[in-house]
């Protein structure tokens, strides 16, 4: 609390400023500033700016939340994880982009922390050996290069060949 009390100090402080040098630089070329506009305009951009600040980061951030202390590794419907999930495949159908940027990497992740994890086998390294072990339905869906449209179904057995590793 007392850094955001800080914080919002310090922009209120430059806007403020600003607006004060801009009040003296109108006057010292015989114009007649109406402070009180510059001090409200300063006011709201001071607000903005610390505004975007302090939650800016949580608005573009859409990324694939960090497990939590207590999940176990096992997919749970109440798992924030597995919802973001099941969001991005129901976003893909309008934008086939979103699998490629969002469901892809996280197949890929989970595939490659399972395969390294428990059968010592590099995803990158041997993608021969990696296939073997996930089947070609997975290994189709973690290395497609078009984006495309992928059905429950075809996501949920892929989960499932990655978990039976």
């Amino acid at each position: 609390m007392i850094t955001n009390r800080r914080l919002a100090a310090q922009h209120l402080g430059i806007s403020l400023g600003v607006a004060l040098l801009l009040v003296l630089a109108f006057s010292v070329l015989k114009y007649q500033p109406k402070p009180a506009w510059f001090v409200a305009v300063a006011v709201a951009i001071g607000l903005v700016s610390l505004a975007v600040r302090l939650i800016g980061r949580q608005l573009t951030q859409t990324s694939w939340p960090e497990k939590s202390e207590p999940y176990a590794g096992a997919w749970r419907n109440n798992d924030s994880r597995a919802q973001f999930l099941a969001t991005w495949l129901q976003e893909s159908h309008r934008d086939p982009e979103t699998f490629t940027r969002r469901v892809q990497p996280l197949l890929t992740e989970l595939a490659a922390n399972r395969l390294r994890g428990r059968h010592g086998v590099d995803l990158a390294a041997e993608p021969g050996r990696a296939r073997e072990m996930l089947g070609a339905e997975t290994w189709d869906l973690i290395t497609a290069t078009e984006p495309s449209t992928v059905t429950y179904g075809r996501i949920e057995r892929a989960i499932e060949s990655i978990e039976n590793l």
